[in-house]
């Protein structure tokens, strides 16, 4: 905690524990790991009045007698150095174990040597070296990998290029995975990555054959090669890059991955056009996109998008430095219509999109502008289509269009676009009507999931009341609470409607499981390509199934985008 050595502790009255226990692996403790264990046994010394019998550290379960060895040679090494030790060995509590001498160690500035040698070679034979000199020590690998990550959490402490490291013997693991799903790590993510390698490797005497990073699993390979660019990056820079780009191990991929990459507007609208033909071509928002040869995921190419529409509107042409944004677990959106947003309406969304990316490292669930609620897949696609507009004509569009992300993704053809508007008695775009479908639907994804919820709804919520013809419309049924099949499909239809999801009137003469023949209405779905029947006066039927009247010798007159009657 930088006490000067002058510091005085005052000395309690404390006791030897009658009995010790111990089961430890050979290997090393590094400087945070055993300051906090120092913490946790003083801890326990002030409250308990004696030494702990044993404790838990990551090598195992450590006796008191290795307790109080541990700590008087980190102290000797400090009294003899002045630092504190970055690593100390640890073992078993015997006499063959007593001496533990420390390995040789090696400073920062060697490692950086080495870094830049292990990275040429690997970048000159597209493979990894078995070894290579440290200071005048020749390593492996594993004790390399041990040594780059070690250096780079010091490095990022402010620790000097002349604090010392220990060389511990450390084996590679004998087999490798690896599986990327996004290719950019930044220095606060690859950092936790280094501490966490170094932890591993001093717990377990090898390196890991993979591990866990926010750009997905890494092999040891990576690992390796990672390390030695980051530290060849802060020997010839004299600071740690702000990030780094992670492509899968194969010799195509070495060599063509920078350090510290920015994205020019150009790249970020080129990407955007992908974007955009990709939603277009296949109906669905891609889970990442490629920026410049740099596999990010898709909450970060919204940051990159709105950040370069903000730019590209004030005259700034300067490339963007990219961070860690994720997408939300849901989204929301509510438009009243379709329609277009212009130029200044667009750019201040942009910027309030990006402002919330920057405070809260998510894209925003929904976004609001003048045609109502937009959802993070219509924010990507809209700015993508902007972005693409600028790629292909130099200039940002004097306006967008926005639509229903539903809409966008599933396809309604063009003769049924007349069964989404409202009509008589089915006032899909009354305010209440809205928001009803968007709190039913919630957490819906597909036009069929919703239709399911909006149906259940109905069908359990409102009840049945005999008279003819139309007495409430949508709006009027939803306040009764009670209706004819007329006014029950009005409100269905509405509700769809609402969703931009097709929905039409069926009139027919049905028999019903009474015996006794009516007129009657029902209503018909379009989701997932066909039409499905849905029939809310009864809680015999479900979505697509009508189990109340006779569907086999009903008589249909026709199918109605609205009623008369």
């Amino acid at each position: 905690n930088g006490k000067s050595t002058s510091t005085t502790i005052t000395v309690g009255s404390y006791t030897l524990p009658t009995s010790s226990s111990e089961s430890l692996t050979t290997g090393t403790m590094t400087l945070d790991s055993y300051v906090d264990f120092a913490s946790r046994l003083s801890e326990y010394i002030q409250s308990n009045g004696q030494a702990p019998p044993y404790g838990v550290i990551g090598l195992g379960q450590i006796s008191y007698q290795s307790q109080i060895y541990l700590y008087s040679r980190i102290l000797t090494s400090y009294a003899n150095n002045g630092t504190l030790p970055t690593t100390i060995t640890v073992k078993q509590w015997t006499n063959n174990n007593i001496p533990i001498t420390e390995p040789s160690s090696v400073t920062i500035q060697q490692v950086l040597t080495a870094a830049q040698t292990v990275k040429n070679y690997i970048e000159t034979n597209k493979a990894l070296p078995s070894t290579v000199t440290v200071g005048t020590t020749t390593i492996n690998m594993a004790q390399f990998l041990y040594l780059t990550t070690t250096a780079t959490t010091l490095l990022n402490n402010g620790q000097p290029t002349s604090t010392t490291i220990g060389l511990g013997s450390y084996t590679l693991p004998t087999s490798s995975s690896e599986s990327l799903t996004t290719e950019l790590l930044l220095d606060d993510d690859y950092v936790d990555f280094a501490k966490r390698i170094a932890d591993y490797i001093g717990s377990n005497g090898a390196a890991p054959a993979y591990g866990y990073a926010n750009i997905g699993q890494v092999g040891y390979e990576s690992q390796i090669y990672m390390y030695s660019r980051i530290l060849s990056y802060y020997k010839t820079n004299g600071a740690l890059p702000y990030n780094i780009v992670v492509k899968s191990w194969s010799a195509s991929n070495i060599g063509t991955a920078g350090v510290n990459v920015q994205f020019s507007i150009a790249d970020i609208a080129a990407t955007a056009t992908g974007v955009k033909n990709n939603v277009e071509l296949y109906s669905y928002l891609p889970s990442t996109a490629n920026v410049g040869g740099v596999k990010i995921s898709i909450a970060q190419f919204l940051y990159l998008a709105t950040k370069a529409v903000v730019q590209i509107n004030s005259g700034n042409n300067s490339p963007i430095t990219l961070e860690n944004y994720n997408l939300p677990s849901s989204s929301s959106e509510s438009i009243t219509s379709s329609g277009a947003i212009g130029l200044s309406e667009y750019v201040d969304f942009a910027s309030r999109i990006n402002s919330y990316m920057v405070s809260n490292k998510i894209a925003p669930y929904t976004g609001v502008v003048s045609l109502g609620y937009l959802g993070y897949e219509t924010q990507i696609y809209l700015f993508s289509q902007v972005l693409d507009s600028y790629a292909n004509n130099g200039a940002l569009p004097s306006s967008v269009s926005v639509n229903p992300w539903i809409t966008v993704i599933y396809k309604i053809p063009a003769e049924y676009l007349v069964y989404i508007q409202p009509s008589n008695n089915c006032q899909s775009d009354n305010a209440q009507i809205i928001a009803l479908a968007n709190s039913i639907t919630a957490g819906a994804s597909t036009p069929y999931e919703k239709a399911v919820l909006i149906f259940n709804w109905v069908r359990d919520n409102i009840g049945y009341s005999f008279y003819y013809d139309t007495k409430y419309g949508a709006v009027g049924t939803l306040s009764a609470g009670s209706a004819n099949c007329v006014d029950t499909s009005h409100l269905m239809i509405a509700l769809l409607r609402a969703s931009n999801i097709p929905a039409r009137y069926v009139h027919g003469y049905c028999q019903f499981s009474s015996g006794s023949w009516y007129g009657h209405v029902w209503v018909q779905v379009y989701a997932n390509g066909q039409w499905y029947t849905a029939d809310a006066t009864s809680s015999y039927n479900t979505f697509g199934s009508i189990n109340n009247w006779n569907t086999a010798t009903a008589t249909v007159y026709g199918t109605y985008a609205s009623l008369t009657f």
